[in-house]
């Protein structure tokens, strides 16, 4: 049964490429249109939520204080609704870690989120494949990450992105 919720996924390295950690100061000239489009989607109804992992093992304490981080960068930076991350590295074949869509199912189970009205934004082919396995539109950032790959639309940038799920989303909210 589908979820009544919608949402956009997307890639935490593309949000904290627009900010210098330190001082949460602005990277990118298009940093306000971002938030305002973030917010824009939010005003259509969609979760924001990101998806994190880490590309090397920590301890439990070590990943509690960086996820509590993370956390608060984005939430207060970004205004997102959400953070899930997959403690694991690429070696522990769990069921969250990209491209599987652990995380994904879990968000959609815990926020009742209609999974096939939904996008993943990322980067690469692990951000396509994690899109296509859980039943969401892939919208993805031309990078060299990108191989052949199932891939729904490609943009050129994080704002191009945002404006296309506007645009798709609007097709399908007015049926």
């Amino acid at each position: 049964m589908a979820g009544v919720n919608l949402a956009v996924f997307i890639d935490s390295k593309i949000l904290f490429s627009l900010i210098d950690e330190g001082n949460t100061s602005l990277k990118s000239p298009g940093f306000e249109s971002i938030v305002s489009l973030i917010n824009n989607l939010k005003g259509l109804g969609f979760l924001i939520i990101v998806i994190s992992h880490y590309k090397y093992r920590v301890s439990s304490l070590e990943m509690q204080i960086r996820h509590n981080n993370e956390v608060k960068l984005l939430k207060n930076v970004f205004n997102v609704d959400f953070i899930l991350t997959c403690p694991h590295d690429n070696d522990d074949d769990c069921y969250c870690r990209k491209p599987r869509p652990g995380l994904v199912y879990e968000a959609a189970h815990r926020w009742d989120i209609d999974l096939s009205h939904s996008f993943v934004i990322g980067d690469s082919w692990e951000d396509a494949k994690l899109a296509e396995s859980a039943g969401c539109f892939s919208v993805l950032i031309q990078s060299s990450r990108i191989v052949r790959c199932h891939r729904d639309i490609l943009v050129t940038d994080l704002e191009s992105a945002f404006s296309m799920v506007m645009k798709v989303s609007g097709l399908f909210m007015k049926t």
